[in-house]
């Protein structure tokens, strides 16, 4: 296993667990981030994306 695919997965469980703390908590602005984290997970885990890839998608305005 690819340490980018397992480097996307640990990203997915951040997300997952920005975007439950920011449903709890009532922060849109955490659950966006969450999210976005979680969209740049999945990708990088899928087709194997380096960091710079990964952050490339983090920052585009998708929320």
């Amino acid at each position: 296993m690819s340490p980018y695919v397992i480097y996307g997965r640990l990203t997915q469980l951040k997300g997952k667990t920005k975007s439950t703390l920011g449903k709890l908590t009532g922060n849109h602005s955490l659950m966006a981030s969450g999210k976005k984290d979680l969209i740049a997970g999945e990708l990088q885990a899928r087709y194997t994306l380096n960091t710079d890839e990964a952050q490339t998608i983090k920052e585009w305005n998708l929320f």
